[in-house]
């Protein structure tokens, strides 16, 4: 449902305008204000997704309401509501300031196609929202993960201690593949898990995806949070960290098992992800050097 809020000193142009959006049956949520001043006590009171005004009104005009919701919420979507005398007046500052316009007296077909675009700003930056969240939950996410291992290393935990801080992170649920939603990011989610021991390039992910590659690096990044090749590197590390806990298989043998040629570029990639070697690591963890 839409918020929207109705500004007029007519309260007849206001309730036209509420009984003209229950009769189109749009998904909208009215509330009305009188003049520009009782708007803003509102709109500081809590956030509208949609203001319509109109431009001559005591107290405060439409256009100085438009301008201080605007500096309270950027992002507000305005519908600008006039007498077409009026408008002609203020059409300069319309323009530049991005507001849609909607003529006195209404025109129902008008009306309905003014107020869908205002939908479809309205329902686009939802969209753009809920992006930038999910991503800033996976940064997060990665952000957490990254810090139980900096303290692993770096807090002198009991063995103990250790086990249990890394097999809580190892057995935590993927972010990227619960919440990723991309179509071409889940088809590479799903070809990493299947040829990680593959020598695989951001490339060939490129490729399987019909991606350009610059692009598809970008889009991976904004859907799991992590660049492709630090996300693949994780995840082979994760997978060596699991091995090293639950088979007694030498630390070269487990390099080629995850697809990392040659055991000392294997232990620098491990040392970065858990700030030990591996031979450490295992004997944290309780196995055999």
């Amino acid at each position: 449902m839409i918020s929207i809020l109705i500004v007029d000193d007519e309260r007849i142009e206001r309730n036209g305008i509420e009984l003209l959006i229950r009769r189109l049956g749009l998904p909208m949520e009215p509330t009305q204000a009188e003049n520009g001043e009782a708007a803003l006590r509102l709109l500081e009171q809590r956030r509208y997704d949609l203001l319509l005004t109109d431009i001559k009104m005591p107290f405060m005009d439409g256009l100085t309401l438009a301008h201080r919701a605007r500096e309270l919420y950027p992002e507000l979507v305005v519908l600008i509501f006039s007498a077409y005398s009026d408008f002609e007046k203020a059409q300069r500052a319309i323009q530049e300031q991005v507001y849609r316009y909607l003529l006195k007296p209404v025109d129902i077909g008008e009306f309905r196609a003014v107020m869908q675009a205002c939908i479809d700003d309205i329902e686009r930056q939802r969209t753009g929202r809920e992006a930038q969240d999910q991503l800033a939950r996976k940064l997060d996410s990665y952000r957490r993960k990254e810090a139980m291992l900096r303290s692993c290393a770096t807090e002198p935990l009991s063995d103990s201690q250790f086990r249990q801080r890394v097999e809580a992170m190892l057995s935590a649920d993927d972010e990227a593949a619960l919440t990723a939603d991309n179509p071409a990011v889940l088809k590479a989610l799903a070809l990493i898990r299947e040829n990680y021991m593959s020598d695989i390039s951001l490339e060939d992910m490129a490729r399987e995806t019909c991606l350009a590659p610059g692009y598809f690096s970008t889009l991976f990044k904004q859907q799991t949070g992590v660049s492709f090749v630090k996300y693949l590197n994780n995840y082979r590390m994760d997978l060596a960290a699991r091995m090293l806990c639950q088979t007694n298989r030498r630390v070269n043998e487990i390099a080629a098992d995850v697809g990392v040629p040659g055991e000392s570029h294997f232990i620098a990639l491990f040392k970065q992800r858990f700030g030990m070697t591996p031979r450490t690591f295992r004997m944290k963890m309780g196995g055999q050097p």
